[in-house]
């Protein structure tokens, strides 16, 4: 009896190259998944950095239309004019000034303000302020 030998298929992939793939694979998303966190970080701090901006801008616009913003810290300070504030008297008496950041999101911007002895809310860019608020 004679028994032809089959021909090898030569298609498809073998076990070797499967694991050499899969091992490439898990190197690469071992590295780049840490990072994925890195964009989500920056982005909050970006965001932060922007509403802390805002929180500046409408403060000094505030005052200077005549708003009487209540004494205290940068923390109460800064709730102050996510809350709002009108001037009593003016041009802008009817006008409420309130920056566009919402409540829960303050925290992060107590990194990039500041205030002055005389009361005045200013902008560090460096993020070098209490990051309670103090």
């Amino acid at each position: 009896m004679n028994i032809a030998p089959t021909p090898r298929r030569s298609s498809g992939f073998s076990l070797g190259e499967q694991l050499t793939v899969l091992t490439i694979v898990g190197l690469i998303a071992v590295i780049a998944v840490p990072q994925l966190d890195l964009f989500g970080t920056s982005a909050r701090r970006h965001q932060n950095r922007r509403a802390a901006e805002n929180i500046v801008h409408v403060h000094a616009i505030g005052q200077a239309a005549g708003v009487e913003w209540p004494a205290g810290g940068v923390a109460a300070k800064v709730m102050a004019v996510v809350a709002g504030g009108k001037p009593t008297r003016g041009a802008f008496a009817n006008r409420v000034f309130e920056a566009t950041v919402k409540p829960d999101t303050v925290e992060g911007t107590f990194v990039f303000i500041g205030m002055r002895p005389n009361g005045d809310l200013f902008f560090d860019p460096k993020a070098e302020q209490n990051p309670d608020g103090f």
